[in-house]
């Protein structure tokens, strides 16, 4: 039901929000002086479209409010309010030719938007660039969607009988269109993209979670229509200018029957657009990916009692591999005997299912899967014995966000390119692509290159702002990409050991695997920091943990207690535990 009402909402918002777009921006500008009767029909449908338009709003958005049970706050309601004043004012200032009038839709047309970029997935993001990313993103995808839905409802029987008749220069509605189109799809590509990137932090969560895959999709159904609107561009909206600005009457019916074709495939391809955006308002984004730290647990397939250990992959955020292993040193799994195992969350129905771990040896199994978000995790065990016996089990494990999420601010950071080589070369190839592309597009605009360079240049500079984007947005702490001022000796690590030995080891151990004294009598276990999830982590996160303390797993804050000097050679020392100490 909340996908169904989402869906109605949104169709509601292209409807009447895209219905005044393509009025002022493509009809009025180029067949405004048509024939008394056709501007006449074209002005009434898009006004029933739009009166059409605001009625599904306001009756999905009453039917959320009612359904749902919550007090929705005024700017959840904002725009089904403004939706019929609105309409009303463009309809009066399109009859009466006000300026005044005009200006106000566009005032609260844009009261909408900022509404709706308001309310999404955005604005739980820190940082001013996600919402006003949503904001570019609402703005495009309802300056092309909107049109292109106006476009398809038109009267295309009285427009093919004003071509017979010489009527308008419908060739440069479609050329006008075609350029609106290219344009809005970049912005909403570049967009889109860089939402995803910022809701979906990892290639796992694509790929696993129900959010990720319907990203996905949408990016399949965009980069067909990225296809059909290059065609309008590149095929038809030429061919139709070249007749239509002949020194001969020509008719321009056969090009605009090929036009209109295109034209439903892309509203069929919006339409799978609004109802995959519908499913994503009604689903949370995975968000983070999960604190991983090594642990274990005991459980029971049927009679046989079984130890779970769970170890993260190194170099990885959030796959990792789990050991199925009987837990009396004496019992032997019968030979060909097989085990499968589910790793699901229900809010997200994310993870695997069927996973069949492979036999290390008579007790035991191995399995690889992801846990791409934090929360709570079942884990499901099946055990396939040849003689057609089968055993089960399950437990439940709660995964933690990252520590410290609350101090997590996605930022523009610059010292993130020089972080890595890795990274500078992906930036640095991001940067050539928008300047390429933004120099490619400019000739092309100004007829100084091939047409066909425009849509190549538009996915060029989406694919380079991506690449730069994704260096340099990043979500991460104050310190992450601080650089450790202490040199990575013997003598410095000696020092670590000494400050460690007084404020670690009591929990952290000796040597460092969670098995300190006060970690057995209260809390069980630790973070084991000579494992390999610690090479994941920069030396400034640690710092920052250090200095501020981890509450969600008992870490204190030792600002107070540690220099800043002190703090960066105990992370030094850290490190050694599990690399070693360098030669002299």
């Amino acid at each position: 039901m909340n996908t169904i009402l989402s869906t109605t909402h949104l169709i509601g918002l292209f409807l009447f929000l895209g219905g005044a777009l393509f009025y002022r921006l493509v009809w009025n500008t180029v067949c405004g002086d048509a024939g008394n009767s056709l501007t006449s029909t074209v002005v009434q449908r898009i006004t029933w479209l739009m009166i059409a338009g605001a009625a599904l709003l306001l009756v999905s958005t009453l039917a959320d409010v009612l359904l749902s049970g919550a007090q929705a706050g005024w700017i959840g309601i904002l725009p089904a309010a403004l939706a019929p004043v609105f309409v009303a004012s463009f309809v009066a200032g399109e009859r009466a030719r006000s300026g005044l009038l005009r200006i106000l839709v566009a005032v609260f047309g844009l009261m909408i938007i900022c509404a709706l970029a308001a309310t999404s997935h955005a604005a739980a993001e820190s940082g001013v660039l996600p919402i006003a990313c949503n904001f570019v993103h609402w703005i495009a995808v309802l300056s092309w969607g909107g049109c292109l839905l106006c476009l398809s409802l038109l009267p295309w029987p009285a427009i093919y009988r004003e071509c017979a008749q010489g009527g308008p220069n419908f060739g440069q509605l479609v050329h006008r269109y075609s350029n609106l189109a290219i344009v809005a799809l970049g912005l909403f590509v570049l967009s889109g993209g860089l939402l995803a990137f910022v809701h979906v932090h990892n290639s796992d969560a694509m790929n696993t979670t129900y959010y990720g895959k319907i990203v996905t999709l949408k990016g399949a159904m965009v980069v067909v229509l990225l296809f059909t609107v290059s065609m309008n561009l590149l095929k038809l909206a030429p061919a139709c200018r070249q007749q239509s600005s002949s020194a001969e009457p020509q008719d321009l019916r056969i090009p605009l029957r090929r036009f209109r074709r295109v034209v439903i495939i892309e509203a069929l391809l919006l339409a799978g657009l609004i109802v995959s955006s519908g499913t994503l308002v009604t689903r949370d984004p995975p968000g983070v990916a999960p604190f991983i730290n090594p642990q274990s647990w005991q459980m029971t397939a049927g009679e046989v009692p079984l130890t779970i250990q769970l170890q993260p992959v190194a170099g990885t955020s959030s796959r990792v591999r789990i050991e199925i292993s009987a837990a009396s040193s004496d019992y032997r799994f019968p030979e060909g005997a097989l085990a499968f195992l589910d790793m699901t969350t229900p809010k997200h129905d994310a993870g695997g299912r069927d996973i069949e771990a492979v036999a290390i040896g008579p007790s035991g199994f191995l399995g690889e899967t992801v846990l791409a978000m934090p929360g709570v995790w079942r884990f499901d065990l099946r055990l396939s014995y040849p003689d057609g016996t089968s055993l089960s089990g399950e437990y439940v494990l709660t995964l933690p966000a990252l520590p410290l999420e609350q101090d997590l601010k996605s930022i523009l950071s610059l010292s993130a390119i020089i972080f890595s080589t890795s990274g500078s070369i992906t930036f640095a190839i991001g940067v050539l692509l928008l300047l390429s592309a933004a120099w490619l597009l400019r000739q092309s605009w100004r007829g100084k290159a091939p047409a066909w360079l425009m849509p190549v240049s538009m996915a060029n500079m989406t694919l380079g702002a991506y690449l730069a984007l994704s260096v340099t947005y990043v979500k991460t702490y104050p310190t992450t990409f601080w650089s450790n001022p202490q040199p990575y000796n013997a003598e410095v690590i000696y020092q670590g050991e000494i400050i460690y030995r007084a404020q670690c080891a009591e929990c952290h151990g000796i040597v460092g695997k969670g098995d300190g004294p006060w970690a057995k009598a209260e809390r069980g276990s630790i973070p084991d920091i000579t494992a390999p999830h610690m090479d994941v982590h920069t030396d400034g996160e640690i710092f920052w943990w250090i200095t501020r303390g981890i509450p969600s797993l008992d870490q204190p804050a030792l600002g107070e207690e540690l220099s800043e000097s002190e703090r960066w050679t105990v992370i030094n020392y850290t490190r050694s535990l599990r690399h070693g100490i360098p030669a002299q």
